[in-house]
């Protein structure tokens, strides 16, 4: 059991103390003792009063976190416990100190959850900063991963002795506020059209005619069940994504404008939009539109890339010197929400 070592003084039934009445009425107590002796029971008043105080105040702090309360003289350390334990007693009992490993945090909540289950809080200071992926293991209930926007914490993210508030999301113990340093990568999807050197894509873009666009090469995939199928991304989480696409275009002749936009292949709506691109070139035409922006997806809708152009056109331009391979569309989806 804690043991605190604040006791209150003069508590006895027969303690030699002035009473309440006579203290209140007495000079002293707003003036305090003039030179030469005082009495006993005096003295006795004033220091059971201010024990009393601190043992109550360290009272509550062990019941609170269920340590030790020392009287060591140690003023830092007791000033950090009161804390915690207000802490703990706002949150509603939702505070626990980080009592485990490196990048294996141990959390004790009293009273105790039974399970983890979606939206369990946690606070915690953290004994130890991170070097890389971290777990929390509340309560003897089983590990999981601390995540910052569904990623693993990177090294740093987490500094001995601050403070961090979590939410359990059904697999993983989301970060409401940015790591503290290190880095949280985002959850990233990027995909090319990639064909070998000295190819290119012959994909017929018809005049007046929305033609999607080849993806064929998954380079990138840190978003857990997303996958790259038929020139379609599939199996994006409901969020908020950063995309970034590129398309190129070649043509004959001038191409007096063309559009690319990423699509929701299940509504068709367009979930971001290039501006306007043409060129005259002369006998031939080639171009690149690079466009970006933000966009929410729900119902883990099929995305992809279509481009429309006011004549007939290709997907790439032919490139003769064998050097390396050919790219041509590609889109970059971050999952950021």
């Amino acid at each position: 059991m804690p043991i605190n070592d604040f006791l209150p003084f003069a508590i006895g039934g027969g303690a030699n103390v002035r009473s309440q009445a006579s203290y209140v009425a007495d000079p002293t107590t707003a003036e305090g003792f003039a030179t030469g002796v005082a009495l006993s029971a005096d003295c006795n008043k004033v220091w059971r009063q201010s024990s009393f105080v601190s043992a109550a105040v360290a009272a509550f702090m062990m019941n609170v976190l269920g340590i030790d309360i020392s009287d060591d003289g140690d003023l830092a350390e007791f000033t950090t416990n009161l804390t915690d334990a207000i802490m703990q007693c706002v949150r509603g009992g939702d505070y626990g100190a980080d009592t485990g490993a490196v990048n294996a945090l141990v959390v004790t909540l009293s009273p105790a959850p039974t399970a983890l289950v979606v939206g369990q809080p946690v606070l915690t200071k953290v004994g130890n900063t991170s070097t890389g992926a971290a777990t929390l293991n509340l309560n003897g209930l089983g590990a999981a991963p601390i995540t910052y926007n569904g990623a693993a914490l990177g090294a740093g993210a987490l500094v001995a002795g601050r403070l961090y508030l979590m939410f359990y999301d059904g697999a993983a113990f989301e970060m409401v506020s940015a790591p503290s340093g290190g880095s949280a990568s985002l959850p990233t999807f990027f995909a090319q059209h990639q064909l070998a050197s000295g190819s290119y894509d012959a994909t017929a873009i018809m005049s007046a005619t929305p033609t999607q666009r080849a993806l064929n090469t998954s380079v990138v995939n840190t978003i857990a069940g997303a996958s790259l199928s038929g020139n379609q991304v599939l199996g994006l989480p409901d969020g908020i994504y950063n995309c970034t696409a590129t398309t190129p275009i070649a043509g004959g002749g001038l191409v007096t404008a063309w559009k690319s936009w990423v699509r929701n292949a299940t509504t068709g709506a367009y979930l971001l939009i290039s501006p306007n691109g043409g060129v005259n070139s002369g006998a031939n035409t080639f171009a690149t539109l690079t466009f970006s922006g933000q966009f929410s997806l729900s119902g883990s809708p099929p995305v992809d890339i279509f481009t429309y152009a006011t004549q007939n056109a290709t997907g790439g331009d032919p490139v003769g010197a064998p050097v390396i391979d050919e790219i041509y569309s590609s889109i970059l989806l971050q999952k950021v929400g």
